[in-house]
């Protein structure tokens, strides 16, 4: 088995679900990570890898779309709405932009 994705078990449930439509056997470990968040490590048999990632990559992107719409916000420097939710060191999370990697507090 090897791994395709390391999610938030919602977001891995979420990915199973596609690879089950596209009739991809998959499997879900979840775990503790570091900080102590649970994290899911969706797993594929081997031979189902490279279906599997064209799958996932699909997934994503189509998740990315959805999450732009319902954004409002924009990036402070660059105006681009490719923003994500990361972990801080201090204010817990922020928000980073994947365009030019400008870092906002969560709001």
């Amino acid at each position: 088995m090897k791994s395709i994705a390391q999610l938030d078990p919602q977001s891995a449930a979420a990915l199973v679900d596609c690879l089950k439509n596209a009739e991809i056997k998959s499997e879900t470990k979840v775990a503790t990570d570091d900080v102590g968040l649970e994290v899911a490590d969706v797993l594929v048999a081997d031979e189902d890898y490279d279906r599997a990632c064209d799958a996932a990559e699909k997934w994503d992107a189509a998740m990315q779309a959805e999450q732009e719409k319902k954004s409002a916000r924009k990036c402070d420097q660059c105006g681009s709405k490719k923003l994500e939710v990361i972990p801080h060191e201090t204010l817990e999370q922020v928000i980073r932009c994947k365009d030019c990697g400008t870092m906002m507090p969560l709001q």
